[in-house]
């Protein structure tokens, strides 16, 4: 458990693709699971959304100045007259946050830029209205960001290098210090927060000894893992979760529904028209998708009744300004219909998505959990529930729930566990972490690596490019588990520089395989002063979301360092 004493506020903060809310809990109360502050006052929240804990994760510029936020950003939007957004460059962004994520894996630099000026853009939004909020609430004068110690949570499927950005992000928001430690900051994933709040707030007596399966089902990715009870370290009268599973996760949230429905709209249309609509009436573009296609996502039951939505105005006129007529739209009632057959288009393939991951991770436990919740926005659509009740529920020998509040699960979680770490006490590793050694070769080893990989060295013929292992994939690592390995300096060098490689596999033997990547380099300089040992001792926590990396000289005293990853 953290040190609370230079600490007021425990903030949590659930970044969403769709939508991000946050919850407070006082550091020093004594209850916080019946004490947890959430904010239900957003500006401008949509009577679907009445009295919701959360906000749209959207922007609203004037060129390249930020005018609003929000809900209050797409009201904007969509008050606006068209000809003033195009005349002032007026524009509106939503789903960011995954860009973060698919820019690295297309190398677009552009959109990586972009997305990073959004997300660090909105968290100081975020956090001047969570500043404002806990003043209100506790009738205190000012409230300083260094009294408040924050949590973010963040998907399963982000790697090192996402995790790395956001924490830089959240620093030029200037929301934490740049050399932050976790009594100021700390990440969590999402499913680990839904699965404290499944523990401690679902309805359901999770007991000693249960496991629980967590889909967390949200706007723009799906996370999973199984979670068992255990009695905390700390507290033995309350529970702490142990990972039974790698997580796995995938981006089949909910604004993948509302791409399918995009493309839906370019098949009936045509795509040219729908290209119009997007570039010349961006406002009736979000309309359509953005308020017409969610309500009606929000609500529909089954896959077999249709729906009807009436496009605005805008996109009539240009219907009728093409001439365009389709046997969906009824211009007697200015709707369009959508018929099952449009409907499985839409979904049925991201349900199929979800499926498999549920397979897998319960595959990965022999078939059976305690309890399979479901979670997140998506989570609460009658479709997705039904779907993974009718194909899992012989697999819960207690119970498939969707609890209450489930959309809020993430950020109620992520407030808990900012109160206390110690929640959590064993955590799967995702991927193998190693460096780079040598192994001299001899009579002995002969014949134990491939001979490609034996070279001559200053000391005769030794393998090279092995991979050593700290942590294999799928190993199970307690939060405070330490890997420690020393180093020395070279004779005439003041640096030691270490290379951190990375691995989806667990079998990796070399660092030149197709799938291992440099993640890092740990650069460590001389200390100075008479009689500085040569030696230096590295420890290293993968126990914990983001690695920690810790450095001492032989006498045990704290060395300078930077663990520098590969720049998002």
């Amino acid at each position: 458990m953290f040190k609370k004493d230079h600490k007021k506020y425990i903030v949590g903060i659930d970044f969403g693709t769709s939508c991000s809310g946050y919850t407070f809990i006082l550091a020093d109360t004594k209850d916080p699971e019946s004490k947890i502050f959430e904010c239900n006052n957003w500006k401008d929240t949509p009577t679907r959304n009445a009295g919701a804990n959360k906000t749209a994760t959207a922007l609203l510029y004037k060129g390249e100045q930020l005018i609003d936020w929000g809900f209050s950003a797409l009201v904007a939007f969509q008050n606006m007259d068209p000809k003033d957004i195009a005349a002032q460059n007026f524009s509106i962004v939503q789903n960011f946050k995954m860009d973060l994520y698919n820019a690295r894996r297309s190398g677009d630099t552009c959109m990586m830029k972009k997305s990073c000026r959004y997300i660090r853009d909105f968290l100081s939004c975020m956090a001047e209205k969570v500043m404002q909020d806990i003043k209100s609430a506790t009738k205190t004068g000012n409230v300083k960001k260094s009294e408040i110690k924050w949590v973010l949570s963040i998907p399963t499927i982000w790697e090192d290098e996402e995790k790395d950005a956001m924490k830089r992000l959240v620093h030029e928001a200037q929301i934490i210090s740049k050399d932050a430690d976790e009594s100021e900051f700390m990440m969590v994933l999402e499913p680990e927060a839904a699965a404290v709040f499944c523990l401690k707030k679902s309805q359901c007596k999770v007991v000693e000894g249960d496991t629980m399966l967590i889909v967390d089902c949200g706007g723009g990715t799906v996370d999973l893992s199984v979670h068992q009870v255990e009695k905390s370290v700390l507290r033995a009268s309350r529970g702490a979760l142990s990972q039974s599973t790698v997580h796995t996760g995938g981006p089949y949230g909910s604004i993948v529904l509302n791409g399918r429905f995009a493309e839906l709209l370019g098949e009936i249309f045509s795509h040219d028209f729908m290209d119009a609509i997007r570039g010349d009436s961006p406002r009736a573009f979000y309309d359509l998708i953005g308020v017409q296609w969610e309500e009606s996502k929000c609500g529909m039951n089954d896959l077999t009744t249709p729906i009807n939505i009436t496009p605005p105005q805008e996109f009539r006129s240009l219907m009728k300004q093409r001439g365009i007529s389709i046997p969906e739209f009824r211009s007697v009632t200015n709707k369009l219909r959508f018929t099952a057959e449009h409907l499985a288009k839409i979904w049925n393939e991201n349900i199929d998505n979800i499926l498999k991951l549920v397979d897998e991770q319960l595959t990965a436990v022999g078939g059976q959990v305690d309890y399979i919740f479901i979670v997140g926005g998506l989570g609460n659509s009658p479709i997705t529930q039904k779907a993974i009740i009718d194909g899992f529920n012989k697999h819960a020998r207690k119970k498939v729930f969707c609890p209450p509040q489930a959309a809020s699960s993430v950020v109620y979680g992520a407030s808990l566990l900012g109160f206390d770490d110690s929640l959590i006490r064993i955590r799967r590793v995702n991927a193998t972490y190693g460096v780079e050694v040598k192994e001299n070769y001899t009579q002995r080893n002969r014949g134990k690596y491939d001979e490609l990989h034996l070279g001559e060295t200053d000391d005769g013929w030794a393998y090279e490019r092995l991979f050593e292992h700290f942590v294999t994939c799928g190993q199970e690592v307690a939060v405070d588990d330490v890997v420690e390995k020393s180093f020395e300096f070279e004779v005439g060098k003041n640096h030691v520089d270490v290379i951190v490689y990375k691995a989806m596999s667990p079998d990796v033997i070399y660092t030149d395989e197709k799938y291992v990547k440099p993640l890092g380099t740990l650069k460590v300089n001389r200390p100075t002063g008479n009689g500085v040992s040569n030696e230096i001792i590295v420890k290293m926590y993968f126990g914990t979301v983001m690695i920690r990396v810790e450095v001492f000289n032989s006498s045990g005293q704290a060395i300078n360092h930077t663990f520098d990853l590969q720049e998002v």
